[in-house]
Formats: structure tokens, sequence, C-alpha cells
């Protein structure tokens, strides 16, 4: 199995896959050296259920081990998963049983995500200009590529576009800190009232990674936060 982010809890594997269940995404299904492709059909507390097309299965040994890998939008979930044989193979409902796995394991999209976590206080960037002089912002946004964050005070000598940030320390709540280099990308205001009296500064940067393991972090971070907030928001 790939390393990606494994999720152990019962009722986190039942709430991704019912959610699967519920968008259809197609599951393959691996059993020595075979592969089929199918739908997950319906998900109980115990067990989910394949509709296994034209596939027999009367065949294969009692409690066998299947691996499966779901495509969905979180991005490929691996796991493995053993045959209920104390359900009728071939029942009314034409499904076939399998018990919920003890672990799944979700790797990330090619695709750059972007997680939005404006308002939470607990993600923020600081550090210090080469005047010495200290700096602390709230984290609109974040992605492989890079991250925004915003600005009480725009100080168009520190943070311009094309500028460098070197030593900045992203705060990300419980998952960590880590300390990297940003290229600021984009300077935007942000209008709080109608009258445009009052504003603050969205800062758009990209990360200057100085080595595999920090992009790695971010990366697995992104899709960690990713899969939290959708099961936080009860969107599972």
């Amino acid at each position: 199995m790939s390393v990606g982010i494994l999720k152990e809890s019962k009722y986190e594997i039942l709430a991704i896959l019912r959610e699967e269940c519920r968008v259809k995404s197609e599951i393959d299904i691996y059993y020595q050296g075979e592969l089929w492709a199918a739908n997950i059909k319906k998900v109980d507390f115990s067990c989910f259920y394949i509709n296994p097309g034209d596939t027999d299965f009367s065949s294969i040994i009692d409690d066998a081990a299947f691996s499966f890998v779901l495509h969905s939008q979180l991005g490929k979930i691996e796991f493995s998963a053993v045959l209920n044989t104390a359900c009728d193979r071939q029942n009314t409902t034409n499904a076939i049983a399998f018990f919920l796995p003890d672990r799944i394991n979700i790797l990330q999209r090619r695709l750059t995500q972007r997680v939005r976590v404006k308002n939470d206080p607990e993600f923020f960037c600081s550090g210090r200009h080469k005047s010495g002089e200290s700096y602390k912002c709230t984290i609109n946004d974040l992605s492989e590529g890079g991250c925004s964050f915003i600005s009480d005070s725009f100080k168009k000598k520190f943070m311009d576009k094309g500028m460098a940030l070197d030593n900045v320390e992203i705060s990300l709540a419980e998952y960590g800190i880590i300390v990297t280099s940003l290229k600021v990308v984009n300077v935007t205001p942000v209008y709080q009232d109608r009258s445009h009296e009052r504003s603050v500064f969205r800062i758009s940067c990209k990360f200057n990674y100085k080595n595999p393991e920090t992009k790695k972090y971010i990366e697995d971070t992104v899709l960690k936060i990713t899969v939290d907030q959708k099961l936080k928001a009860r969107r599972f």
C-alpha cells in the first residue's frame, strides 16, 4: 500500500464509504491478479456491498481478502477487506458483501487542492522583515503551491509583488508548524464595508521550497485538512 493519509476510525471510514456510495465513485477490486470494476451499492454499520455486474464470485474461497482502490474526488482510497461469507453472495439485491476495512489510506490527487482556513486564528504565518520589524498574519487559504494571508496593513517596501519573505513560520493549528520561504505574487485590497474606507490586504504567495521534505509535508497537510473539513461539515 502506498504512503498517504491513514484513517483508522470506524466512524470516519463509514462516513467516507457512504459518501463514495452516494456519488457512485468507481471502485477497482483486486483478487489473485484479477481486476473488476464496480460501484458501492450500499453501506451499513458492519459491511459495504458492491454490485458485481456479470462477475461470478461463487468460486472464491470463504473469507477471502480483497484489495480495493476507490477513485474519489479526494484522490485514490486504498484498503483491504474480507468477503462476508455469512451473507448470501448472490442475494436478491444482487450485491456482494465485504466487512468494513480496519483502515483506509487516502492518496492525494495530482491536481492541486486549495483549502480555505480563514477566520481560524490558529492558522497564521509570522516572521521578521529585514529591518527587524516583526509581523503576524492570519492565513486565508493554503495549497501545495502556496498560501495567501490577510494583513491589516500593507508596507510596499516589505511585501510588494515579487519580493521574497524568508524564514516564515507557518503555523497550522494541530497540524504542526513549518518554516519556509515565500515569494509574493499578488497584493489585493479587500474592502470590509461599502464605503471602501476600511480594508485589509490579501497577500498571495508561492512557496520557495528548499527541500522535498517540506513540499511533501505541505502536500500531506493540505490533504489532511481537506478530509477533516469534510468530516466536520458532515458532508460525508
